[in-house]
């Protein structure tokens, strides 16, 4: 467990531009304790919760995960972790295999660097990103892509190319709806259309995965 927190450095703290969290970064309520969330766990387990999301922002920033993810009883439940994919080693993923997480969602909101980077605030994370897909092929790290979508978006290149991208390489796609929250408050006009609903609809009909 002491170990793992070495693991942690280093990792990229959320800077998304539609981050749905933002009202959170500056708070006053005073936040679970280690306990308290143990409790949420073993709650859900109870009422019989087989399946356990990390996510919001980088849930490998909490020094509290390895001991989050014991009382998940991961011998019983599967468990994902959503990241960005940042600063990944084999070794991180390795030690993440080891410790009970069985899927990570790896955001990527564009198959083009400067959009997915411009998105994320940070240089360099669209290359993390795709680096660390492999890095889980290789170490037998369960993974798939989830994509941001928002009005318009889904006419872009940078989508089209990263859903083939993605069916090419048979990785299964989440797609993630913007919502007028956090970063996007009352931002309504950012919704999908339409036009993009039916596209998602006829994608989910060519690729069913």
């Amino acid at each position: 467990f002491f170990q793992s927190q070495q693991f942690l450095i280093g990792f990229m703290e959320p800077f998304c531009t539609h981050c749905y969290e933002k009202r959170f970064h500056k708070t006053n309520e005073k936040l679970l304790t280690l306990e308290e969330k143990k409790k949420v766990i073993a709650d859900c387990l109870k009422l019989g919760v087989i399946s356990f999301d990390f996510v919001s922002g980088e849930s490998v920033l909490d020094p509290d995960l390895p001991e989050l993810l014991k009382a998940c009883r991961y011998s019983r439940t599967y468990i994902t972790l959503a990241t960005n994919g940042y600063d990944f080693t084999e070794k991180k993923i390795k030690y993440l295999l080891d410790i009970g997480v069985d899927k990570m969602n790896i955001s990527l909101d564009s198959w083009y660097p400067e959009e997915h980077d411009g998105i994320r605030g940070k240089e360099g994370v669209h290359e993390q990103a795709l680096k660390t897909l492999e890095l889980c092929k290789k170490v037998g790290m369960g993974h798939h892509v989830t994509i941001f979508v928002y009005k318009n978006s889904t006419k872009t290149e940078g989508f089209k190319k990263l859903v083939e991208y993605a069916a090419e390489n048979n990785i299964r796609v989440a797609l993630k709806l913007a919502i007028p929250l956090g970063a996007w408050e009352g931002k309504h006009d950012s919704l999908i259309t339409e036009d993009d609903k039916k596209t998602l609809l006829e994608l989910q009909k060519k690729y069913p995965f």
